[in-house]
């Protein structure tokens, strides 16, 4: 029963004058209690929290960025400094993870078509397929209406990278034997063309018609036989099978009008300026 506030007032601090009640310094008010205090690399820390209303629409970056902008123009005492932490902090991470994966891949692509190719031409041409294929997985997503993923979307340009290269390496390893028999380049040209038209085709169509059942989450089980809609996990993987079909198939065209153009525009190049 003696363990109140005004216990305080009773309290007295010695002084040259003697003794002098403690309530003639301070003054005493009940707040809010402190449970525990927090710190970050040994500075006191305090941590909002909040949650995006998904069904009301809003979008988590844009809302980051709403409020970043409200807190840098706000003048704070000194040594008071912000930081989003949470999906925002994990969605940089896996940026700058696949960012360096993606180099990597380039990297290593890059020297291994050098070594085969013996071209730096024909390296970078084989290259630029990739660079084709971002466009088409930024295109689907636009027209599917569907948000970009850092981890799904990006895993799915990284996958993709792999596969569109080939159609490019088998148009120019063929435009490269057909170079040792045909000395005209518009003919060499066209018959790697009409060579490879069909395997590029049937290995895309084939690719896209695996992964269509994953984009609107169609579930087949075969020892069940049934087919479900829909599903806790089905989701994860609408962003990737949309992002390497629509690159895909987008690559594919140009890459079938674009590589043949590009391996006949050297030599091509190098006759009209030598006929004028």
């Amino acid at each position: 029963e003696d363990r109140s506030l005004d216990q305080f007032r009773n309290l007295r601090l010695q002084t040259t004058k003697g003794q002098v009640p403690i309530v003639n310094f301070i003054e005493i008010s009940p707040q809010q209690r402190v449970s525990a205090i927090n710190r970050v690399d040994g500075l006191y820390a305090m941590t909002v929290k909040a949650d995006v209303l998904e069904e009301e629409g809003y979008d988590l970056n844009a809302k980051i960025a709403e409020i970043d902008e409200w807190v840098k123009g706000q003048t704070w005492p000194n040594g008071v400094f912000f930081k989003f932490r949470g999906a925002n902090e994990e969605q940089a991470e896996s940026m700058q993870f696949l960012m360096k994966a993606m180099i990597a891949s380039l990297v290593m692509m890059f020297l291994v078509l050098v070594t085969q190719f013996n071209n730096f031409y024909q390296t970078a041409l084989t290259l630029v397929t990739i660079i084709l294929s971002v466009f088409g997985v930024l295109l689907g997503m636009v027209l599917t209406g569907q948000k970009f993923s850092v981890i799904m979307t990006g895993t799915g340009i990284i996958a993709l990278a792999g596969i569109v290269v080939n159609n490019a390496i088998v148009l120019i390893d063929t435009f490269n034997r057909e170079r040792e028999v045909q000395k005209d380049v518009l003919t060499a040209v066209l018959a790697t063309a009409s060579q490879r038209l069909r395997p590029i085709l049937l290995t895309t169509t084939t690719t896209i018609a695996g992964l269509i059942p994953m984009a609107p989450q169609v579930n087949l089980a075969f020892f069940t036989r049934t087919i479900a809609v829909g599903g806790i996990t089905s989701i994860w993987w609408v962003q990737l099978s949309t992002a390497i079909i629509s690159g895909l198939a987008f690559s594919t065209i140009l890459t079938l009008v674009v590589v043949p153009v590009m391996l006949a525009m050297p030599e091509t190049v190098t006759r009209a300026y030598v006929g004028l």
